[in-house]
């Protein structure tokens, strides 16, 4: 991602994996099976938590280009799936 975006290349596919493991987080949340994931990285926060992590994104925590292409592809998925949202991104 970071070579993408300093050469001015697309990203979406990428920020599109990053945003379905937020995704998936955030409903294993919302069925209240937040307990029963294993992940190190997740301790029950918010996808917009979790993106403003430097420990788990570094530098692309406060990229603005980062973060909103992930938020819309986080969006994407929340409002027409993840066959949709892999289309948007690669489209």
């Amino acid at each position: 991602i970071r070579d993408n975006l300093s050469h001015g290349r697309s990203f979406a596919l990428s920020a599109t994996v990053v945003a379905s493991w937020l995704r998936w987080l955030e409903v294993q949340s919302e069925r209240g099976l937040g307990r029963q994931v294993v992940d190190q990285w997740w301790t029950g926060q918010t996808p917009a938590e979790m993106l403003a992590s430097e420990d788990l994104f570094g530098d692309l925590a406060a990229t603005p280009a980062f973060l909103d292409r992930v938020h819309a592809a986080l969006e994407d998925l929340r409002e027409h799936g993840p066959r949709a949202a892999l289309g948007l991104a690669v489209a």
